[in-house]
This record gives C-alpha cells, structure tokens and sequence, in this order.
C-alpha cells in the first residue's frame, strides 16, 4: 500500500515507517520545515507527493485527521489515539490505541487494505498481537503472515473465545455456537486442550473456571 504516516513525534513516526517499510509498504513521512506548520506539510504531502494519491494515511491528532479529510475525502484513515485523546470530529476508518506492538500496527494496516478492496473491517479481529482472519478461517500471534497451526475445530473454538471479548464461555454456548448437536462435547474438549498447548506456546493463556474458558 500506499502510506502516508502523518505523525508528529520524530521518533514514533520513524518507528512507523520503518515497520511499515520492512513489511513492503510504500512510505511517506511528513516533515515539516518549519515549527508549527504540520497542517500544511499534511496538505502538500497529499496533493503533490510523488506517492500520492494515498491509499491511506496514518495519523495521531484530530487535526491531521481533519485535515487529510478535507483534502482527499476519500482516503482511509488510521487514528492512533490515548484513552484520553479527545473525540476527533471526523471519524476515522480504524482507532488503534497506544502504545501498540508492530503485530498490531501491521494488522490495522491490512485490515484498512481489505476495506479498500471491499473486504471490510469485519472481516478481521484484532486482539492486541492475536488477529483472526475471519475470511480466510485463519489465526495470526505477533506476525501477519504465519498462521498458528489449528485445525477447523481448534479455530472455531478460539473464533467463538475471542468474540466474546474476555466473557466466560461454558461448554453449552461453545458447542451451540460451533455445530450444535453435531458437535460432540467430547470433541469440544478435546479441542480445548490441544488449543490450549498451542496457545501456551505461542505465549496466550486459556483460562479455566470450572466448564467455562476465555483467552487472555
């Protein structure tokens, strides 16, 4: 992709693109000449940048955001925001809280490719370094492009988990949720377990109280 990474701090914004850059994107930085004149190196980057048009752009304050949206309305747009960071007046395509991990850098950075190309947001989740891949059936931990080892029942387990955003999930709901009837209690348990192993050794937890599980 094409990005444009609008970010005011000197060192967060070389950290962006340098993650961004090694994952194969294409990367333009503003930097300012003079102090206080950001808004417009955002307005010169977007019009007249040799990269531009963007495909999206990254930002850290709702006035950068504003600003890339009065110039080009229709480029997607990632918000990096603190829990106390103002509500931005335009909305953004994507908020990714601070501070984040490359995993989750690049994961936001796909997901925004997959609304370009019609694919949408909701066709990921993103927990921190874990993303499931809800179109392709696939689950990635602190990488974007190696998938975790499960089998079919060993993701709709974890899918089922991790949609319920840190809730206790008993062995009644899993198995209604992923076959019904013809999925046996035994199966689901057994799949609990080797998901387990494998969750533990990619560095998750899947915490259990009594028959009820939820990943961390």
């Amino acid at each position: 992709m094409r990005l444009l990474v609008a970010v005011e701090g000197v060192a967060l914004s070389r950290a962006i693109a340098d993650t961004l850059e090694r994952a194969g994107h294409v990367v333009t930085t503003v930097k300012p000449a003079l102090a206080g004149t950001f808004g417009s190196a955002v307005t010169d980057a977007l019009r007249d940048d040799e990269n531009a048009p963007f495909d999206a752009v990254i930002v850290d304050t709702p006035q950068a955001l504003a600003t890339a949206s009065s110039v080009t309305p229709h480029v997607r747009s990632l918000l990096l925001a603190t829990t106390s960071s103002p509500a931005p007046e335009h909305s953004p395509d994507a908020t990714l809280r601070m501070p984040f991990s490359d995993t989750e850098l690049l994961a936001y950075v796909e997901m925004l490719s997959r609304e370009s190309n019609g694919l949408g947001a909701r066709s990921m989740i993103i927990r921190g370094d874990l993303t499931l891949d809800l179109a392709n059936r696939k689950a990635y931990f602190a990488s974007t492009h190696r998938p975790m080892p499960l089998s079919r029942l060993e993701y709709d387990v974890l899918e089922a988990l991790v949609k319920a955003n840190g809730r206790f999930v008993d062995l009644n709901e899993l198995q209604r949720g992923i076959g019904g009837s013809f999925t046996g209690e035994e199966l689901i348990r057994n799949a609990l377990y080797t998901l387990d192993r494998k969750l533990r050794r990619a560095g998750l937890n899947l915490n259990r109280h009594d028959d009820s599980f939820r990943v961390m």
